[in-house]
């Protein structure tokens, strides 16, 4: 058969409709996920005695709820539409996240001290029904297989009453003594009747004079943040992405995220136990020195090396006072193109070297914590086995602890330092701000800093810290000189000086 025999397949037109339809579908598709994913759970805890909050409340209430059980289901109202006015206030786009699982609510548990149960989920629905609250029910994000809870958002009726409310974000706080010291653990090992599906969970726990005594430091610690005016000014965008378990978390800069409390884990008041809270936490490294405390500039100190030199001290070496030299800096070890790369890839390495239950365990987890597409990210295990020799060599003394599991140990060590910076500074109504083994300042507190850490870290280590001074400041600090003219004039923040 000639090629003029042949059959010939005649290319058809293109269908433009069908193929942006499907193209501008899967767009559609991923901007919802996007959109619904940022979010944040809501909060039992929101509440207001604020005369005209009830004002704002009781309308709502007489209009479209008719219960029996008046107080209780307009408590609920008061929660859910409280919430939702404060997401609004922090961002207009933010959702909030909610279950419709009747079994995920316990009004009995010791962290529900409202009593929050799964009538919110009718409370929601009414809410829907009076247009409003919008819903988007449980998803499955854009190309992914893991479903999401619902979510929910006001109205533009709503929103318009949120506008014209005579209260303010300031009038609404967390209830008074809301639970701040929480113990978790796996849900396999809270209630081994259940599957086991390996989920943090909080679990009670009885109260004792020693958690009432940690609650009351953090009672008094919340009270300074809430009177305390936090901010990064030089931002345009209060808003900032983190990535949370794999997945891109928004957090934004405000006076309305500064609730603290500690976090105790495996079910154990001996593990763990760090203060968790506040976005200056969350807010990625290089915006930190720009935190203003009351309008004053500050500066982090960050205690170098800190699990390593209470590794140390449980063998009553003082590390500082006996070497002086930066705990992770190795010779060249021919793998790295500079010693800032290898300083960092080793510091890190440490760190999951003491989490760690063993070596395999260590350098998945280091590779799991390095950020894509860095040289990190491909080390392999045998190149990682050579830093560590070459850590075990410089630090023979504490070499035991490696792949030992003794980082959610040493963990509840820093707590307890951690908890004596902060009480001793709210006693002089100076707030600090904790980011676990650093602390940030107020401009012209550093000395006082450095002092208590000493006097705290030999409260609870049992030895002396001396030496550490030189150690302690961090590299990145605001050039303060540059600050100030930056404010007056509005310069912009990359002319600074020094600043990467």
């Amino acid at each position: 058969m000639s090629s003029e025999d042949e059959e010939v397949s005649v290319p058809q037109p293109y269908n433009e409709e069908d193929l942006w339809d499907d193209e501008l579908e899967a767009i559609a598709g991923r901007e919802k996920s996007k959109a619904l994913a940022y979010s944040r759970r809501l909060d039992v805890h929101t509440w207001s005695d604020h005369p005209e909050v009830n004002k704002f409340v009781d309308p709502i209430y007489d209009k479209s709820f008719k219960s029996r059980k008046k107080n209780i289901e307009k408590k609920h109202l008061k929660v859910v539409l409280l919430d939702l006015y404060v997401a609004w206030v922090q961002d207009p786009k933010l959702k909030i996240s909610f279950s419709r699982n009747h079994t995920d609510y316990d009004a009995g548990t010791i962290y529900n001290e409202l009593s929050i149960s799964r009538l919110t989920i009718e409370v929601v629905d009414i809410l829907i029904e009076a247009g409003l609250v919008e819903q988007a029910k449980g998803f499955y994000p854009h190309g992914q297989g893991e479903g999401r809870i619902a979510r929910i958002w006001p109205s533009k009726v709503l929103i318009e009453m949120f506008m014209e409310a005579r209260f303010s974000p300031f009038d609404i706080r967390s209830i008074k003594d809301r639970l701040t010291v929480i113990l978790r653990d796996t849900d396999q090992e809270a209630n081994k009747s259940k599957p086991k599906t390996k989920k943090t969970v909080e679990i009670e726990y009885e109260l004792t004079e020693e958690t009432e005594r940690m609650s009351s430091v953090l009672n008094k610690y919340n009270d300074l943040l809430w009177h305390t005016f936090i901010d990064i000014p030089s931002l345009e965008d209060t808003k900032f992405d983190v990535e949370v378990d794999g997945e891109a978390k928004t957090f934004s800069v405000g006076q309305l995220d500064k609730f603290t409390r500690r976090i105790f884990n495996r079910g154990s008041f001996e593990c763990g136990g760090r203060f968790w809270g506040g976005w200056w936490q969350r807010c990625k490294k290089d915006l930190r020195p720009h935190i203003f405390i009351n309008n004053h500039p500050t500066i982090e100190v960050d205690f170098s090396g800190f699990h390593i030199i209470m590794l140390y001290a449980e063998e009553k070496i003082n590390y500082w006072k006996h070497f002086g030299t930066d705990p992770y800096e190795l010779p060249d070890l021919g793998i790295f193109e500079n010693s800032n790369q290898q300083r960092s890839t080793t510091k890190l390495l440490f760190l999951m070297l003491l989490n760690a239950k063993s070596e395999g365990e260590a350098y998945n987890a280091f590779r799991q914590n390095s950020e894509n597409g860095t040289p990190e990210k491909r080390l392999t295990n045998d190149q990682l086995s050579k830093i560590k020799a070459a850590l075990e060599e410089k630090h023979p003394h504490i070499r035991k602890h490696f792949c030992a599991d003794v980082g959610v140990r040493l963990m509840n060590k820093d707590a307890q330092i951690t908890e004596v910076i902060i009480e001793t500074f709210c006693n002089h109504n100076i707030p600090v701000l904790s980011v676990h083994d650093s602390y940030i300042v107020p401009e012209g507190y550093v000395d006082e800093l450095i002092s208590t850490m000493c006097i705290a870290f030999e409260k609870v280590m049992g030895i002396p810290l001396t030496g550490l001074e030189q150690y302690a400041m961090k590299e990145n600090k605001v050039r303060l000189e540059y600050l100030f003219d930056a404010l007056m004039s509005w310069m912009p923040y990359d002319d600074v000086p020094g600043q990467d």
